[in-house]
């Protein structure tokens, strides 16, 4: 994915050609071709014509627009959509079908639980001292794993309820990597309460975006999922493409 991120007061963007020219305080900063590029990310002010907006959603290029520094308030412009709507009655279909539901949950459970356990193991190498909260989180995330994996498990909820007390004890011994001095101890949100949050929250909804625009690429319907049940104005096939890939916004609050 190629993104080009915008976090710079009084800048502005004009089309030049097949190329987005930057601007900051009337200087041209340079040059991006539309053709590299997947998203944009507008984190600032941005001075824009519409008909720039309209040019990159032509060219597939989606845009994320926040409400300055609020992580929680944005905008996004989607890219061309398939055009194959036997794709979204296809995804309608699986909707009723509890099995298939179930056996992609256990999918997305366990990928996330096995990732999580991977960056916790590597992080006992850089801090030994937090040997014990690591290790029992990891022993946490293990057997949550394997009975996951239990056929006798036909619930969606048993498997939801599983990977509720797993992420709890992984963010048991995710927050002793972080110096005192940060504040954080545990998940918050809306607004987020410490640095860490903020810059967990802000990688969850960049995913997120990026996920959403993934569906509407595909011919598919974020607003239908399978792990994350519907929920209105809940886009919640992104929430289930996301969750094996939440190891990342947890690499961005380490950074």
């Amino acid at each position: 994915m190629t993104t080009l991120y915008l976090d710079r007061r009084h800048t502005s963007l004009k089309l030049e050609g097949r190329a987005l020219a930057i601007y900051t305080e009337d200087q041209r900063r340079g040059t991006v071709p539309i053709h590299l590029l997947e998203a944009v990310v507008m984190r600032s002010a941005v001075t824009l014509q519409s008909s720039l907006l309209a040019n990159l959603a032509d060219a597939g290029v989606s845009v994320l627009i926040f409400a300055g520094r609020n992580a929680g308030k944005f905008a996004q412009i989607h890219g061309r959509a398939h055009n194959d709507g036997a794709r979204r009655i296809g995804q309608l279909r699986r909707v009723d079908d509890p099995g298939w539901c179930l056996t992609w949950t256990r999918r997305l459970v366990r990928g996330k639980l096995r990732r999580q356990q991977r960056l916790l193991r590597t992080a006992l190498h850089a801090r030994p001292d937090q040997r014990r909260a690591l290790l029992n989180a990891c022993e946490h995330l293990q057997r949550a794993g394997g009975r996951c994996a239990d056929p006798a498990i036909t619930r969606l909820d048993t498997l939801r309820g599983i990977e509720g007390a797993a992420a709890a004890a992984y963010f048991s011994g995710y927050l002793t990597l972080f110096a005192p001095q940060l504040e954080f101890t545990g998940r918050n949100r809306r607004p987020p309460r410490d640095p860490v949050n903020a810059v967990l929250s802000l990688s969850y909804t960049l995913l997120h975006a990026e996920a959403a625009r993934a569906c509407y690429a595909a011919g598919l319907d974020p607003i239908i999922g399978y792990y994350h049940v519907l929920d209105f104005g809940r886009e919640s096939l992104a929430c289930d493409l996301i969750e094996p890939c939440l190891l990342y916004t947890s690499l961005s609050g380490l950074a």
